[in-house]
Parts: C-alpha cells; sequence; structure tokens
C-alpha cells in the first residue's frame, strides 16, 4: 500500500477525537465512585508497519497494523457515589508502544461501484502506560484499580475509528483506480465486466 495512502489514514485518525465514555460503580479505597471520561485525544501515532494481503481462502482482505506508536489524552473526574460526595478531575495520558490492528474487509458492489467494506476487526493496546497529570494520590490510585475497564473502552473505541477511516480512505481511492495493489506482490483488479462478458 502506498505511503500517500498511509499518511491520509493516519491524518484522518489524527483528527478524530474519542467518543466520551463513564465507568460506574468502582469500587475503590475512598468508597464506590462514578468515572467520566472526555475530550479524549489522539495526539500522536506512527502507523509505520501497516501491510495488507488477500485470502484467497475467504476472499478477504486483511489489514494489518503491528508495532503502533501512539499516545492518547483523556480529562477524568470522579465522583464518590455517598456521602460526602466528593469530587476531583485530571487528566490522563496512555502511551502504547506495540499496539496492533487487524481488520478483515470484502470488496462490495453499491449502485455498480466497488467498496469496501470492513466485516470484523480488532484493535489492541498491547504493552502501554499510564501517566496522570495534575493530579493526587488518590486519583492515582482509582485509576490503577480502573485500568482494565479503561483499556477495554479504549480498545473498542480504536476498532471502531481504524475500521472507519480505513473504508473512507480506501473507498476515495477505489473511485479512481481500477486495480488496488495491496502489496509487491499482490492486486485486485476492480473494474466492471462489460455487458455478456
Amino acid at each position: 500500500m502506498a505511503v500517500g495512502i498511509i499518511d491520509e489514514i493516519t491524518t484522518e485518525i489524527l483528527s478524530t477525537d474519542l467518543p466520551s465514555f463513564t465507568l460506574n460503580n468502582i469500587d475503590t479505597p475512598i468508597g464506590v465512585v462514578d468515572l467520566s471520561f472526555t475530550d479524549i485525544q489522539i495526539e500522536s501515532m506512527d502507523l509505520s508497519d501497516f501491510r495488507t494481503y488477500f485470502l484467497e481462502s475467504t476472499s478477504e482482505i486483511e489489514v494489518s497494523v503491528s508495532d503502533v506508536y501512539f499516545q492518547i489524552s483523556l480529562d477524568f473526574s470522579y465522583k464518590l457515589c455517598t456521602f460526602p460526595y466528593s469530587t476531583d478531575s485530571g487528566t490522563l495520558i496512555i502511551t502504547a508502544n506495540g499496539a496492533s490492528f487487524v481488520g478483515f474487509a470484502h470488496i462490495i458492489q453499491i449502485s455498480h461501484v466497488p467498496s469496501l467494506t470492513v466485516d470484523s476487526a480488532k484493535f489492541s493496546l498491547g504493552d502501554f502506560s499510564l501517566s496522570l497529570r495534575g493530579s493526587s494520590s488518590i486519583l492515582s490510585t482509582i485509576i490503577q484499580i480502573a485500568t482494565p475497564l479503561i483499556q477495554y473502552s479504549i480498545e473498542d473505541a480504536m476498532n471502531s475509528v481504524f475500521a472507519q477511516v480505513v473504508n473512507q480512505v480506501i473507498n476515495s481511492l477505489l473511485y479512481a483506480v481500477t486495480c488496488l495493489q495491496l502489496n509487491d506482490t499482490t492486486a485486485i483488479d476492480i473494474r466492471q465486466p462489460c455487458d455478456g462478458d
């Protein structure tokens, strides 16, 4: 896949804010709290290892991204669910050095125009670290307890973002080409057959 396409995918992902989410009834040393995460932004990302393959057995295109570096910032706050209903807030930074994405897509015809659709996708943070900006020790403890749920929420959101952007960028390419070059050895002819062929 051309470097320009990788750059376009990276640009589109970096311009996409992830949806806010909440985690309710988290049991912590200070009591049960609700957590809210807002203003979730992908601050930086490197998609240097981006590969595509054609799977003859299923006629699927596999889109594979590995060793992804990216950093996400999230504003968060907590509220104690019982008296005195105390609150606090901070900013969380997630840094991943070995994230990965695998998606499986088909090329289908929509109104006689080739279109790519990602049927399934799986994003994994891999090894990642969390850091807090301007926060107290209790916030650090709460975030540590909630880390598995935070990881699940971010991975789920990134699944949707990657699938949407890959669809969008490659589909824009399909309108202008007759052959989709997947890698150095594989290309797919997407020309429409003539009547009677």
